[in-house]
């Protein structure tokens, strides 16, 4: 059976979820393929190959997060309404960025994380990796009898807080759907992706700058500057997570995490994680948008320049086939006035010659009279 109807992507994205994509797109008169691009081209997860299998067999599945985009609507192919997923609450009516809103929705969806006393045993992989890369550089270095080893983890309380951190927030990330990168060697940087989008974030020492008061000594050595105070680092052992991609103005793209029970900042981190992406899609169809709209004017620029050149190339034509036309008749005029003088008595050529060079003239003529030609093509057609 087809239906018309409109869908919202949220919607859209709850019905692909609900049955498989064959069945959902046979309602529609189209191929299961065909509502899969749909899907894509709107940022719409789709279940992977083998996921009803392994959901009826009691298997672990993971449902992607629906990156939601706070734009104006969408049509698609088949007539589906795609307007914006994110309703305008009061509160984002009132601060004027949808952002707002979404982040305090997606710290909802996100849920507490906590940070747990040691690295689990089964570690995310890009951690994992970090330990055993670890692990290898301890054997070398008790191969070497203790030389040539760089402290990384056991030795450093950070470290292995640090480790503690990552592992969750690119768990939970997970768990949303979404996808984890690190090209880093000591994954102090990382990719999270989302179909065609991403964001990038760092995982580093929240180093606390505080003020120091001079003392008379320390301030009368201070030659170059006459403040009473100075800048000193204080290394705290938390972690600082900052989104690196740009964020949205109402949302911040620095953390600092700390010891709350829930683990407050990273719960927020990945909420701000979910709406950077959200506006990377965003600007990313901005730009695609726009980019569309230059090659469509590209290539109405180029249409009308193509009718241009031939508008003049037949202007040309005419005044090609006009001058031939009267060069034509210029030589048959001139074959008349010589049968005429000839006819008068006139020697202009002799008798015997004159019928073939007539005749040759004329045929010259009709060489070049479009009139002529044309009527040939015409004929032969």
């Amino acid at each position: 059976m087809i239906e018309n109807a409109s869908f919202s992507r949220r919607q859209l994205y709850d019905l692909v979820w609900t049955k498989p994509v064959e069945q959902v797109a046979a309602r529609f008169g189209i191929s299961g393929r065909g509502l899969g691009k749909l899907c894509e081209r709107h940022g719409i997860p789709v279940p992977p190959r083998g996921y009803w299998a392994r959901k009826a067999a009691g298997q672990k599945v993971v449902r992607p997060l629906l990156i939601e985009v706070p734009m104006a609507g969408r049509e698609t192919a088949i007539e589906f309404q795609l307007p914006t997923p994110l309703t305008k609450t009061t509160e984002t009516q009132a601060s004027g960025d949808p952002y707002s809103a979404m982040w305090a929705e997606q710290i909802e969806v996100v849920g507490a994380i906590d940070v747990p006393a040691k690295i689990s045993n089964h570690p995310h992989p890009i951690v994992a990796r970090v330990l055993e890369e670890d692990r290898v550089q301890r054997e070398r270095a008790r191969a070497m009898g203790g030389r040539g080893y760089f402290p990384l983890i056991a030795d450093s309380p950070f470290e292995r807080r640090k480790l503690r951190v990552i592992d969750v927030v690119l768990k939970r990330l997970e768990d949303l759907g979404l996808q984890v990168e690190s090209d880093s060697r000591r994954g102090p940087r990382f990719t999270v992706r989302a179909q065609r989008d991403s964001v990038e974030f760092s995982v580093t020492e929240h180093i606390r700058q505080t003020r120091r008061t001079l003392t008379p000594k320390e301030q009368a050595e201070r030659t170059w500057s006459k403040a009473s105070w100075a800048l000193e680092r204080e290394q705290t052992g938390r972690c600082q997570l900052k989104i690196l991609t740009w964020t949205p103005r109402s949302v911040p793209a620095t953390f600092h995490e700390t010891d709350e029970p829930t683990g407050e900042p990273l719960r927020k981190f990945v909420a701000a994680l979910i709406v950077a992406l959200a506006q990377a899609r965003e600007s990313r169809e901005k730009y695609e948008c726009e980019e569309r709209r230059r090659r469509e004017a590209q290539e109405r620029a180029r249409r009308l320049e193509e009718e241009r050149q031939a508008e003049l190339a037949r202007k040309a034509d005419l005044r090609r086939d006009a001058a031939a036309w009267r060069e034509a008749a210029l030589i048959r005029e001139y074959v008349i006035a010589i049968r005429a003088s000839a006819t008068e008595g006139s020697n202009v050529l002799p008798a015997d010659r004159l019928e073939s060079w007539a005749a040759w003239a004329l045929a010259h003529a009709d060489e070049i009279d479009p009139m002529v030609a044309n009527q040939g093509a015409v004929s032969s057609g």
